[in-house]
């Protein structure tokens, strides 16, 4: 999940755009260095491992975001929501719950990797609506940067 961020950190850090590159900079290499790493992997632990620590560097900015009082509020609580709703998904797909608890029963609907899609839609719709309140927050109330 690599555009939620992209929002989160265009939208908070607009006013200061050299945090705003560098954040960008070192979520993208977050992101190369997890794949690389995703790739690699030949367990499930080390394949999941990689996307914990992915899912830690979006939250430090969703919290450095936070913490200096940038971008909408209503826009902080949406993001926020992305990252419970991804790792929720994550982890469902990961433990292959709840096919698991009762197998051979939600074979064809409801498992674990159509669960994890269905979190995911929710996470575009948390971020496109997270992305709205922060245009609201910026051009309808018509907010400036600070000199």
């Amino acid at each position: 999940m690599i555009w939620p961020e992209l929002m989160v950190v265009q939208w908070g850090f607009r006013c200061d755009g050299v945090a705003a590159r560098w954040l960008l900079l070192a979520y993208l290499l977050c992101t190369l260095c997890t794949l690389a790493m995703v790739l690699r992997a030949r367990t499930i632990a080390q394949r999941l491992a990689p996307f914990a620590l992915q899912s830690f560097a979006r939250c430090a900015i969703l919290a450095a975001r936070v913490a200096t009082g940038r971008g909408s509020p209503a826009a902080n609580r949406l993001y926020f929501a992305v990252e419970l709703l991804g790792s929720a998904g994550g982890v469902l797909n990961g433990a292959r719950l709840p096919e698991r608890l009762v197998p051979g029963r939600l074979d064809v609907a409801l498992n674990s990797h159509q669960l994890m899609h269905i979190l995911t839609a929710a996470c575009v719709l948390c971020v496109f609506h997270g992305g709205a309140a922060d245009h609201r927050h910026w051009h309808l109330e018509g907010r400036v940067c600070p000199r």
